[in-house]
């Protein structure tokens, strides 16, 4: 299939495994995992494309899939295609109740650095009471803290994004966590995504949903701070629809449309190249809304 010259940024849903349960979460329990050697020819391929500009690998929590590692120095990537990761920090900083500090797991962290350009973590709020109400774990800011904090000490080159999930119970925190961030010069891009609710409940929709003058609110701040140390994106439903490639943890390929995601392709048979003449994929919106080179 000829190449005609685009090339495109990709989420690959890996696991849907993962070591918290937050309730805003889209991911698909119910989609099993595909085998190493099933994902290593699914890597190949995006490889070999030459439509893939940069492969973001999340879940799920992307650090419980096992043979990540593996997977990734199994196949040559080439020079022009970047790799990013989407981590909660569970497994990168462990608790010790005795010194109740956090301890990094340096191995681990150096293997994600020798693998992946961009390292990016979530976290919705720099208050841990606003993030409980988020849904996220007790401990969730002191742990990316910690991380934030050893990498500005041993890591000082390594490209950092964040994650923020904007929701009711959290949209006006956001100043105060961009004052968070902001200390952290190595921080390089900060994407604030709107709760769409996807395949939640209504009960957990009731409960996330922001209206549009709180988000309005969120993306005029945004666009008041934004300066040369740190690019500001949103994704709002506008941004989202059409334009995500989202490769699913069975290998299929979902689009998102009119608030629906639609599976379009199934990479364990198909060529990614395909995603050229589906209709649901706008190309153009998406290199406008996602053409970020890594």
């Amino acid at each position: 299939m000829e190449n005609k010259g685009s090339k495109f940024n990709m989420c690959w849903d890996i696991t849907s495994k993962c070591n918290e349960d937050c309730k805003f979460c889209y991911r698909n329990k119910l989609k099993k995992d595909l085998s190493v050697a099933e994902n290593r020819r699914i890597l190949k391929s995006l490889y070999d494309s030459n439509i893939i500009n940069k492969i973001t690998i999340c879940g799920g929590e992307p650090l419980m899939y096992q043979g990540l590692f593996e997977l990734l120095e199994s196949v040559n990537k080439p020079d022009d295609v970047s790799l990013s990761i989407v981590t909660n920090g569970i497994k990168l900083a462990k608790y010790d109740s005795h010194t109740k500090k956090f301890i990094i797991d340096k191995d681990l962290m150096n293997r994600i650095i020798k693998h992946f350009k961009w390292i990016c973590f979530s976290i919705d709020s720099s208050n841990q009471d606003i993030e409980n109400l988020v849904g996220r774990n007790n401990l969730h800011v002191e742990r990316i803290r910690a991380i934030l904090d050893y990498l500005k000490e041993n890591n000082s080159d390594v490209c950092i994004k964040i994650n923020s999930l904007v929701s009711e119970q959290n949209y006006f925190e956001i100043p105060k966590l961009y004052e968070f961030i902001s200390k952290y010069k190595f921080i390089k891009r900060w994407k604030l995504f709107r709760y769409l609710g996807d395949n939640n409940s209504k009960e957990i929709n009731d409960y996330y949903e922001i209206k549009d003058l709180k988000f309005e609110e969120v993306k005029n701040f945004a666009k008041s701070i934004e300066n040369e140390n740190i690019k500001i994106s949103i994704n709002d439903i506008d941004t989202y629809n059409g334009t995500y490639i989202m490769l699913k943890q069975d290998g299929t390929v979902e689009i998102s449309n009119d608030g629906e995601l639609k599976e379009v392709l199934d990479l364990k048979a198909d060529d990614i190249r395909q995603i050229n003449n589906i209709k649901e994929f706008n190309k153009e919106k998406h290199k406008k809304t996602h053409g970020v080179k890594f």
